[in-house]
């Protein structure tokens, strides 16, 4: 019997899509017709955060920031086949180091890392950290990775922001997404959440799409 992911074992990667990424203001363009989206996923799922909150955010920058990059660039380059060992050390090494021991890389095949998608019909833009297989179950899996500060910090809900790339890897590759993971990198200690229901997700996310839009409409 041929499995409906098939195709996607058979795969080493997904080709990019033309979406370019400017970082100095976060934006994404539709290299074809140089469209530029409006929104990100980010910003459509930062309308669950109060004011206090966002506010909180950006006190912090300086601190969350680079050791988010940090985390996420080593994830990607040890999915993109480079050897563990070369990517530790350096100051955030408590976080990277114990990420790479964590058992979910064991029987997970990525297929796409920080890979670029965007909504044209709502204009939105977002990367994914990874797409990939479950080679135990030959479900197709999207992964996130978040880094906190503190080795007791708590989850929280990543549900919307996974709904969001739902919906563009639905739309834009043609493939049904089975099992949403975050991954939790946190110093001395990396932890995989709960399996996420993608339809959950894009519930979610169509929550947040709601109340952003009506949060767009009173500002205009």
């Amino acid at each position: 019997m041929t499995s409906k992911t098939d195709h996607l074992l058979a795969l080493d990667t997904i080709q990019p899509l033309p979406v370019a990424f400017h970082e100095k203001d976060h934006s994404y363009i539709w290299q074809p017709t140089r469209e530029r989206m409006k929104y990100s996923v980010t910003q459509v799922c930062s309308v669950l955060k109060t004011q206090e909150e966002l506010d909180n955010i950006e006190r912090h920058r300086p601190s969350w920031e680079p050791r988010g990059n940090a985390v996420h660039k080593a994830g990607e380059l040890f999915m993109d086949g480079f050897p563990k060992e070369e990517l530790c050390g350096g100051p955030y090494d408590e976080w990277i180091r114990h990420m790479f021991d964590c058992p979910f890389w064991e029987d997970f095949k990525p297929l796409a890392t920080e890979f670029r998608m965007c909504d044209r019909e709502r204009s939105i833009g977002g990367s994914c950290d990874a797409l990939g297989i479950d080679t135990l179950t030959d479900r197709v899996v999207l992964m996130d990775i978040k880094s906190q500060s503190r080795r007791t910090a708590q989850d929280y809900s990543t549900d919307a922001q996974m709904g969001g790339y739902c919906r563009m890897i639905n739309a834009q590759l043609g493939i049904e997404v089975d099992e949403c993971l975050t991954l939790w990198v946190r110093p001395g200690k990396t932890t995989l959440g709960e399996s996420q229901d993608p339809q959950r997700c894009l519930d979610a996310f169509e929550e947040c799409w709601g109340l952003f839009q009506a949060k767009v409409d009173l500002s205009a």
